[in-house]
């Protein structure tokens, strides 16, 4: 008799035990269940990011230099400089008639390397804006729809993105984006150091393939008085 209840008590355990390991195995496939649902659940596409896929920013991992000549025109003044970016290595060579420099983007110290570096920043943000928008940290974006642009006087999408300010050559500096429904910068205002009034507002061409990225090349204000734009570009 005390054999049959001890089996008894053993047959209680055990059917206990499964109940209980049943019991895990269903919350563990229940938890697995609600994290691959919410894995697949993907975070809606920023517009700024949207712009940079615009201009092909996912072919720049490929990219192994680039070289172009950034040229400035104002009125009857016109100014050129020309760079060759070794993207990998972060090296920069500089070239302004017969005034060079090379050197790495990491190792900058001396105030004649600063200067030269942040031409080249400058140059570069005008060359690569809309990569830029996915590239970089510190950047508060803003989005405004339905907005006039200031010299086509269309309605685009206004995007404002406006830099932390510490940091940098030029802290706080903001930029005002048209931006049309196929993602394309249309126009843009930049506001240097978060200036209430825009410093320079120009167009955006329609850009061109070069190597896999799409480059607006060329840059004009409302009179024509002030052009940027870029010659010489090669991309390898």
């Amino acid at each position: 008799m005390k054999a049959v209840f001890l089996v008894q008590i053993k047959y209680n355990i055990m059917r206990h035990l499964i109940v209980v390991l049943t019991s895990l195995m269903l919350l563990a496939i229940i938890f697995t269940a609600c994290n691959q649902a919410e894995n697949k659940t993907e975070k809606p596409v920023t517009l700024q990011q949207k712009i940079a896929n615009a201009y092909g920013e996912e072919n720049f991992s490929k990219i192994k230099s680039v070289a172009f000549t950034f040229n400035i025109k104002k009125d009857t003044i016109s100014n050129a400089r020309s760079w060759v970016w070794n993207v990998p290595g972060n090296i920069v060579s500089y070239t302004k008639g017969t005034e060079t420099m090379t050197y790495r983007r990491d190792t900058v110290a001396s105030e004649a390397m600063k200067k030269i570096d942040g031409m080249f920043i400058n140059d570069q943000y005008w060359l690569l804006f809309p990569y830029h928008l996915a590239w970089d940290s510190g950047m508060n974006v803003t989005v405004k729809e339905k907005q006039m642009s200031p010299i086509g006087k269309q309605e685009y999408t206004m995007l404002t993105s406006k830099y932390d300010d510490n940091g940098g050559y030029t802290p706080g500096d903001s930029y005002d984006l048209f931006v049309d429904e196929n993602n394309m910068i249309r126009e843009w205002m930049f506001h240097k150091g978060g200036s209430a009034e825009p410093s320079i507002t120009t167009t955006w061409s329609e850009p061109e393939t070069i190597g896999g990225l799409k480059i607006s090349t060329d840059h004009i204000n409302a009179d024509s008085s002030f052009r940027i734009y870029f010659t010489g570009i090669k991309v390898n």
